[in-house]
């Protein structure tokens, strides 16, 4: 099973909620086995280790051990479908 970590602090709790159940939705729809998890940065920064990806809504982190995306087409909606397909590449 991949672990996503959906990480923002300012967008709001909606907007992340909306993007790990998109990214879960889509990657069941490829077959892919995963567990997406909501990470607000205003409770902590400290994400989990054994995370395969990171979604990020805002520029923060940098230096990771796994692949980070920008997760902003989530929040304005235009790019949606291509950054989805990203991470179903990156998950594969």
């Amino acid at each position: 099973m991949k672990r996503v970590t959906v990480a923002g602090g300012s967008c709001g709790c909606s907007s992340l909620r909306r993007a790990s159940e998109k990214i879960d939705q889509y990657c069941r729809y490829k077959g892919i086995e995963v567990k997406v998890s909501v990470h607000n940065l205003w409770q902590s920064v400290h994400l989990d280790p054994r995370a395969d990806l990171v979604i990020q809504m805002v520029p923060f982190f940098e230096g990771l051990s796994c692949p980070v995306l920008d997760g902003r087409p989530f929040i304005k909606g235009d790019g949606e479908d291509n950054l989805l397909h990203e991470v179903a590449k990156l998950l594969a």
